[in-house]
């Protein structure tokens, strides 16, 4: 049992392992890594502008580590979880599924795997050279695996392995159009894409970082000979910095995605931005460039502001052409957990048409 947690537990009353012990405020984390199963239940708060608002729970299992792999120190833990959830909005879409981030061998061997089961309502807008001023309502509705291994390479922050993941849905379209003897068109197909990652992780955080550098970069071959319906290729790439200053901690995030060769519509990569809905600017190629200021006002409680833009368009070359999607925003953070760096918040953000409410778990860019 690490340090922190035995001086939690000395303390008088049902709930004293949810109290520091220094300063007095709510902090879970000898709740959360010195217990056999240890619990928290996260609400789900929906208000992605293309889903409507909606509700659910995850309940995120946190697994105890082996006693010789266990710290007696401040340092930041990186624990084994697992996850449950299920979720319904306001369109009448919902989802269930769970998952599972385990770290073996001393961190040294890194799984992440999950399943679940959706019927999600959305709205498709073509593309920037095809747009559909209004968009066209779908739902697609069935269910996605995926699967990763990573080993890290000797001792450096450098991990590699493979990556699968598998979706086999029915897509049915809404034209608007009530005509007896007349039925929506309807997709019925399989996704498959098998391939590779490699991972640079040098954070203080996996949570909520503070300072430090995070690189992904995947390659996957979606064929029909790994069980799929389409072949095309999915490259993409992430690379987040964070440096710490006094009491204000500064995050950059660059994120691109290209697809090669003919996939179904909606797995095409869109911007991501909090204040921009899902799927609203699609392209074969896109390109999101985001900034963060936290200002650690008080040992707990944080403010932060965002200001990000995005791409998208069918092609590379038509990247520097395409029109630029800015969104920006404010929230304020919890310091729950101080030694997993876990925070937790709300966020406000507007976008080129909508504003909109986000509940956040760590960071953003994280999770």
């Amino acid at each position: 049992m690490s340090t922190y947690a035995t001086t939690a537990a000395a303390g008088e009353g049902r709930f004293s392992g949810l109290i520091d012990p220094d300063d007095g405020w709510l902090d879970g984390s000898s709740f959360l890594l010195d217990n056999a199963l240890s619990f928290l239940p996260v609400p789900i708060i929906i208000s992605e502008p293309a889903l409507d608002a909606g509700l659910g729970l995850a309940g995120v299992f946190f697994h105890q580590r082996p006693e010789s792999e266990q710290r007696s120190s401040d340092e930041f833990e990186r624990p084994s979880l697992s996850a449950v959830a299920a979720a319904y909005t306001g369109n009448d879409s919902w989802f269930v599924g769970g998952g599972h981030l385990g770290r073996w061998r001393k961190d040294t061997i890194q799984y992440t795997g999950g399943a679940g089961l959706a019927s999600i309502n959305l709205k498709y807008f073509g593309s920037e050279s095809l747009p559909i001023e209004d968009g066209v309502d779908f739902n697609a509705e069935g269910f996605v695996v995926v699967q990763e291994l990573l080993f890290r390479l000797r001792n450096s922050s450098w991990l590699i392995g493979p990556y699968w993941q598998y979706v086999q849905t029915d897509v049915s379209f809404d034209l608007g159009l009530d005509i007896p003897g007349i039925t929506p068109p309807e997709l019925d197909f399989r996704d498959s894409g098998l391939g590779a990652v490699i991972e640079y992780e040098a954070l203080d955080s996996t949570f909520t970082p503070s300072s430090g550098n995070f690189l992904r970069l995947e390659a996957l071959w979606h064929d029909e000979q790994v069980g799929g319906d389409f072949n095309y290729g999915d490259y993409a790439g992430k690379y987040l910095h964070f440096v710490e200053l006094g009491r204000w901690v500064l995050g950059g995030r660059l994120e691109g995605e290209y697809i090669d060769g003919f996939a179904p519509f909606f797995v095409e990569p869109f911007i991501r931005l909090r204040g921009i809905p899902a799927l609203r600017y699609q392209g074969t190629a896109v390109v999101t460039g985001e900034v963060e200021a936290r200002w650690d006002f008080h040992p707990r409680i944080s403010a932060v502001g965002f200001l990000g833009a995005g791409r998208a368009a069918d092609g590379f070359n038509e990247l520097g052409e395409a029109p630029s999607r800015v969104a920006g925003g404010v929230g304020i953070r919890y310091l729950f957990a101080k030694l997993l760096g876990l925070r937790l918040g709300i966020d406000v953000a507007r976008g080129p048409e909508e504003t909109a409410i986000y509940l956040t778990v760590g960071h953003n860019w994280r999770t």
